[in-house]
Order: C-alpha cells, then structure tokens, then sequence
C-alpha cells in the first residue's frame, strides 16, 4: 500500500503448505489458457507497471488500486506453447542477473573489507602506534577531514535561475553513493 511496494509481483510456490495473505495484496491463480512465470514476467514489465501507475490511487503514505482496475489491464497473449518459451527465455536471464547479483555482493563484502584493512593499517606497515582512533602504522598521524579538504555549501536554486546556457548543476540526484556520477544536463545562467 505504499508507492515503493505497489505493483510488485512474485510467484509463490507453496510445496504442499497452506499460507495466509494480508490484505494489500493479490493473490493471481492464472487459468489454462495461462503459463504462471510468462504472467509473472507481464506484470513486473514495465509497460504493465505503467498501467499499475495510471490505475494507482495515491494517499497520504498509501496507495491502492481495486481488484477490478487491475483485472481490466489490457494485455496481448501469446498461444500457451509461446508464453512457455518466453517465460522460459526470461527465467534464464534473471537466473543469470540472480547469479551477477551475488558475485557483485561478494565483490562488494570483499571491498569493504579491504578498505578497512588497507585505511587502518595500510599496506605492509610493521610497527604500529596507539591513537585516539585506535591502533595506527607509526609512520601515520591524525588529522581532521577539514585538514585534507575545503568544503563549500551548495546553492539553492529557484525556476528563475535556470537556463538552457550557463554552468551545469549538480543535483543529489545526481550522486549515487559510488564513485559514479550520473551528469545533469540542468544549467544555470553565468552569473553564479
């Protein structure tokens, strides 16, 4: 029921153990004429995510659409043999962004635990010293970030300032929390 969570689609495969499901959520028994993962895979694209967002109610903190606007959502459907090769097809490929996914993980764990290692005790650092931050190499000493780096607010930015020409801007939506950064093509006049 919040805008983050509405639309979201999972198979569930019981094996053989009853289950209860709350309320805000649908519970989709395809037919015959039906391949449940080809339907799992029409819902979560996003074309029919598009049409779970024009049906969508917002509220304060929640959002709904009936059972019936989603039971109306036009969709075109392939012969069953078909819709079992395109499920099939797309099983696979989320096998493998599964299988990415936790190598990424993995590489990611393994980052973090280098940076540790590597920022606390550096690289082949033998003697080491006690600090107000902890054991430290010898050879290193503490500091503030203020002493490695300036650091200016930001300005805030009203319609009026914007500009076809001028200096681009950055936005927060522009950093992602990594070492990439997704360019905005917003500018502002010069005079900034």
């Amino acid at each position: 029921n919040s805008i983050s969570q509405i639309g979201k689609s999972c198979i569930f495969r019981s094996f053989g153990r009853p289950c209860i499901y709350t309320t805000n959520i649908f519970r989709v028994r395809v037919g015959e004429k039906s391949h449940s993962e080809f339907v799992h895979h029409l819902m979560t694209d996003d074309i029919f995510q598009e049409e779970i967002g024009l049906i969508t109610k917002p509220a304060v903190n929640q959002a709904s659409f009936t059972k019936d606007e989603l039971s109306n959502i036009r969709v075109s459907i392939p012969p069953l043999p078909e819709q079992k090769k395109i499920a099939s097809i797309l099983t696979s490929v989320d096998e493998v962004i599964e299988n990415t996914q936790k190598q990424i993980d993995k590489l990611q764990d393994l980052k973090k635990a280098t940076m540790n290692e590597l920022l606390t005790k550096g690289i082949g650092h033998t003697e080491f010293k006690d600090s107000e931050l902890g054991r430290i190499p010898k050879s290193w000493e503490v500091t503030s970030v203020g002493d490695l780096a300036d650091f200016q607010n930001g300005n805030g930015f009203k319609a009026q300032d914007w500009s076809n020409q001028g200096l681009p801007i950055i936005r927060i939506q522009n950093l992602n929390g990594g070492e990439d950064f997704n360019y905005y093509e917003g500018k502002v006049d010069s005079r900034w």
